[in-house]
């Protein structure tokens, strides 16, 4: 601050929310106004030509002459950045600790009631099979009665994933069919999709396999449509989920972290929402990180998300724009005829 003056440009005090100071806040400003002594009051300095903020201590002491009027402001400035910074670390670490510790009681608890779970779903899974033994397909009870079936094991699955999730354990990729997966994934969803959300489904037919978790697939369209369906719940809007093939070249794959040349599965699901901000777009994928309000998320979704794509050797591309929507695509790697053939040799099933 040494030769500089309070209306200097070259920097400007901010509050402790990085806010710009208003001139009637500045230490000075605030004693001649008040005619009392200010202490300890925090404030930072910001100047332009560097990356980070000096944040001070400042005490202003107010001067008066022999007919008791104002004469001048003593002020003296305490660096407190490297203390302030600490604090600051402090309570970021202790906010992830707190998520890290709820996160783990999940698992706790999902390991402590999956047993019994497991039951109650055996006993609706036994007894749906054998209603479904004893319907004729004509019966249109046929259908509810798949629907509670599949969705029990898609339960029953969910639950390993979770329990899969707290023990980190390794998942079981086989060469699969995502446009089945999907299509079931959207069907569960459907139903839990407010009436101001048009969904539209584009699914390309004869795709080839992937390598893949079938439930970790389910969880990632879940986790991504939710989302979707989350940024339009105001004003409602369009939900769009496409699966399609795509060929990548050297140009197209350059541009993608640890993904290289050749055919994927590209699953797009786009929605008409508000958009994410282009400031935290770069956040999005981190652990814990969420704008929703506390009792809507827990910021793992997406991470999640990331984790698994990675996991299956793929990538994520977003595009958004603030109040025109969001469109994210996530592209999985096509499996070799070569690498089918070894499977089938193995005697492994295509799901």
């Amino acid at each position: 601050m040494s030769g500089k003056t309070s209306i200097d440009p070259a920097w400007s005090f901010v509050h402790e929310d990085l806010t710009i100071m208003n001139v009637e806040d500045y230490p000075v400003s605030k004693v001649f106004s008040s005619k009392k002594p200010l202490y300890n009051y925090v404030t930072g300095i910001n100047r332009p030509d560097r990356n980070y903020v000096t944040w001070l201590h400042v005490n202003a002491i107010p001067v008066f002459s022999n007919n008791y009027e104002l004469e001048k402001v003593i002020v003296n400035f305490i660096n407190i950045t490297d203390s302030k910074q600490a604090e600051l670390e402090k309570e970021k670490l202790q906010s992830q600790l707190r998520q890290a510790a709820k996160i783990e009681a999940v698992g706790t608890l999902a390991g402590g009631i999956t047993h019994d779970f497991n039951n109650i779903l055996g006993i609706i899974i036994g007894n749906t099979e054998l209603a479904i033994d004893d319907v004729p397909d004509w019966n249109p009870a046929i259908q509810n009665l798949n629907e509670i079936k599949t969705a029990s094991l898609r339960a029953r699955d969910v639950v390993r994933q979770l329990l899969s999730f707290s023990r980190k354990t390794e998942q079981e990729k086989k060469p699969s069919k995502i446009n089945t997966i999907i299509k079931e994934s959207v069907q569960l969803l459907r139903a839990s999709l407010p009436s101001s959300i048009e969904l539209r489904l584009n699914i390309a037919n004869d795709l080839p396999l992937i390598m893949a978790d079938p439930t970790q697939i389910h969880q990632i369209v879940i986790n991504l449509c939710t989302n979707a369906a989350h940024a339009m719940e105001e004003n409602g809007g369009v939900l769009e989920v496409n699966l399609t093939q795509i060929e990548l070249d050297e140009t197209s794959s350059s541009k993608l972290s640890h993904v290289s040349t050749g055919f994927y599965i590209q699953l797009t699901v786009g929605d008409t929402g508000h958009g994410i901000d282009p400031m935290i777009e770069n956040r999005i994928f981190d652990p814990y990180f969420t704008t929703k309000e506390t009792d809507k998320g827990s910021g793992i979704g997406l991470s999640v998300v990331h984790g698994i794509v990675k996991n299956h050797d793929g990538a994520i591309i977003v595009d958004s724009e603030i109040n025109k929507g969001t469109t994210i695509k996530v592209l999985f790697p096509v499996i070799q005829e070569k690498s089918i053939e070894e499977q089938k040799a193995n005697g492994e099933l295509l799901t």
